[in-house]
C-alpha cells in the first residue's frame, strides 16, 4: 500500500473530527428561532380559539354537512365555563328545546374543538342508524370533534377529524339569535311538514314559463328540481342537501336550470308558502298533477333497443312515487298485507319492471324476505315474464308468457296488478317530481290506475 496515500487519508480524518470538536465546543448560548416554546406556541392558538368562539355576544349559526351529504343547521353559545347551549334543525325536538352540553378546545395536528357530552351535534353520528337513518354502524359519516382550518370575517371553517363532516360557525345578530331562541327553526320545521303534506308536488315557473318540479324532503335534507337540457332529450335532475335558516331553506350548493339559479326558498309568513330566492321571490306552484316529461326521444322508443329497469322501492304503499295513483297504492297495501299474513311470513321489499334488450319481452320481479333461523332473514325473488307489442303512440299491451315457482304460489296475492297486465293497454312515458325520474305506466282503459318506478340516474 503507499504510504504517502494512507498518510493523506489519516490526516483527512483528523481534521473532519477536529472541525466535528470545534463546533460543539463552541457558545451554546444561541438565540432560539421563536421566543416561546412549541407548547407555549400551541397554548397561544387554544388561547386565541377560546377567545373567539366565546367572544361572539349573539352566539353561532352554524351549518354541517355530513360525510353522506345530508345537511343541519345549528346553533351554538360556548361560554367560560366550558359549556354550550345548542339548537338543531335535526328535528323538530331538537329545534325547539335548547340543550346546554359541555365543549373543550385541544390541540392536536390542529386547534381542535370536541363537543365533549352525548349531545345534538352527535345524533348525525350517532352508529346507529335508527338513530339518523344513517348507515348501520356508521350513522351519517359526521364528527363530533373539529379541527379549526381557518378565520374568515365573522366564520369560523372547521373539519371533523374522523369523517371529515364540513361545520362553518357564523357569528349570530341579535335578531337571528332572538328568532332562533324563540323556536323560528321548529316553526319552520314544522310548517314545511305541512306545506309539503298539502300538494303532491311543487313546480318552479322558469322566465320563459317553462316548468319545472321540485322534489324536497326533509328527512333526507335533500332539495332537487328536474328538467330538460338544452339538447332537448336528457332529462337532468341536480340535488343538492341545504339546512333551515330564520328566513327558510339555504342551499348548500346553488342550482343553476337553464340560466336561472336557485340559492334558496324564502318562507312567506303571510301566505304560508315558499318562493325561490328572497331577493326574486319567484312562488312555488303546488299541483297535485302527475308531472310528464317530453323529450324529444320518448321513453317507448328506448324498449327494446337498451336496459330498461324501473324499480319501485319499498315503502311505496306509505310513500307513493310521483306519478303513482291511489288505485295502485290500495293494491300494492292489499299485496303487502297479505303476503305478511299468508303461511310464509313474507315482507314485500321491492318490485323491478325490467325490459331486456333485443327480447320483446317485460320481467315484473318482486323481492321480499322470509324470517329465517336464529333471527336471520331469507331474500327471494318472482318473477313474471311478459311479451308485448309496442302500438301507435307508445301504447303497450302485455301477454303473459311465463313464471316461477315462487310467483305461481304468490300469483293470487298479486292478482289485483296482475289483471291489469293482462287485460290493459298502458302509455309509457317519464314522470318527473322526485329526486330520480320515473318511468310511468298509465292504464288507457282505467284512468285512475297509473304506477311506475325510479330509472337508474342519467
Amino acid at each position: 500500500m503507499n504510504k504517502k496515500n494512507t498518510f493523506n487519508r489519516t490526516t483527512l480524518l483528523l481534521t473532519c473530527l477536529c472541525a466535528l470538536l470545534l463546533a460543539t465546543s463552541c457558545d451554546r448560548n444561541y438565540e432560539a428561532i421563536f421566543a416561546e416554546t412549541p407548547d407555549q406556541r400551541a397554548q397561544a392558538v387554544l388561547d386565541q380559539y377560546n377567545t373567539l368562539l366565546m367572544g361572539a355576544p349573539n352566539g353561532w349559526k352554524a351549518s354541517l354537512y355530513t360525510g353522506t351529504g345530508a345537511g343541519y343547521f345549528y346553533y351554538f353559545d360556548f361560554n367560560a365555563e366550558g359549556h354550550v347551549t345548542m339548537l338543531s334543525d335535526f328535528n323538530e325536538e331538537t329545534a325547539g328545546e335548547p340543550m346546554e352540553t359541555t365543549w373543550t378546545l385541544k390541540s392536536l395536528q390542529r386547534a381542535t374543538l370536541s363537543f365533549t357530552t352525548y349531545s345534538y351535534i352527535h345524533l348525525p353520528a350517532d352508529p346507529d342508524g335508527n338513530i339518523n337513518n344513517g348507515v348501520p354502524g356508521s350513522g351519517l359519516l359526521s364528527d363530533f370533534e373539529f379541527a379549526v382550518l381557518r378565520t374568515s370575517g365573522d366564520s369560523v371553517i372547521m373539519k371533523g377529524v374522523q369523517h371529515a363532516a364540513e361545520l362553518v360557525l357564523i357569528k349570530a345578530s341579535a335578531a337571528e339569535q332572538s328568532a332562533i331562541l324563540g323556536d323560528r327553526i321548529q316553526h319552520l320545521l314544522q310548517q314545511t311538514s305541512a306545506y309539503l303534506a298539502a300538494a303532491k308536488g311543487y313546480r318552479l315557473t322558469l322566465p320563459d314559463h317553462t316548468e319545472v318540479p321540485m322534489a324536497l324532503s326533509i328527512s333526507k335534507k335533500l332539495l332537487s328540481f328536474q328538467y330538460i337540457d338544452s339538447d332537448g332529450t336528457t332529462i337532468k335532475s341536480p340535488r343538492t342537501s341545504y339546512t333551515f335558516s330564520i328566513d327558510g331553506i339555504v342551499l348548500k350548493d346553488p342550482i343553476t336550470i337553464q340560466g336561472s339559479t336557485v340559492h334558496s326558498l324564502f318562507w312567506n309568513d303571510d301566505t304560508n308558502s315558499y318562493a325561490v330566492n328572497k331577493a326574486d321571490g319567484v312562488p312555488l306552484i303546488a299541483s297535485d298533477d302527475t308531472f310528464i316529461f317530453e323529450p324529444a326521444t320518448p321513453l317507448y322508443s328506448l324498449l327494446d333497443k337498451k336496459l330498461i329497469t324501473a324499480t319501485l322501492p319499498e315503502g311505496a304503499g306509505v310513500y307513493p312515487l310521483p306519478g303513482q295513483s291511489d288505485e295502485f297504492t290500495a293494491l300494492y297495501n292489499d299485496i303487502a298485507t297479505a303476503i305478511y299474513n299468508g303461511p310464509y311470513r313474507l315482507t314485500l321489499r321491492d318490485i323491478r319492471i325490467v325490459f331486456p334488450p333485443n327480447t320483446g319481452l317485460m320481467q315484473f320481479v318482486v323481492t321480499f324476505t322470509q324470517p329465517g333461523q336464529n333471527g336471520s332473514v331469507n331474500l327471494f325473488s318472482a318473477q313474471y315474464t311478459y311479451s308485448y307489442q309496442l302500438r301507435d303512440g307508445g301504447i303497450l299491451k302485455f301477454k303473459l308468457e311465463g313464471r316461477d315457482q315462487n310467483a305461481g304460489l304468490l300469483y293470487g296475492d298479486f292478482i289485483g296488478i296482475l289483471n291489469h297486465f293482462d287485460n290493459d293497454t298502458f302509455a309509457v312515458k317519464y314522470v318527473g317530481g322526485g329526486f330520480n325520474v320515473v318511468a310511468g305506466f298509465f292504464s288507457q282503459e282505467e284512468s285512475g290506475y297509473y304506477f311506475g318506478g325510479y330509472l337508474p340516474e342519467q
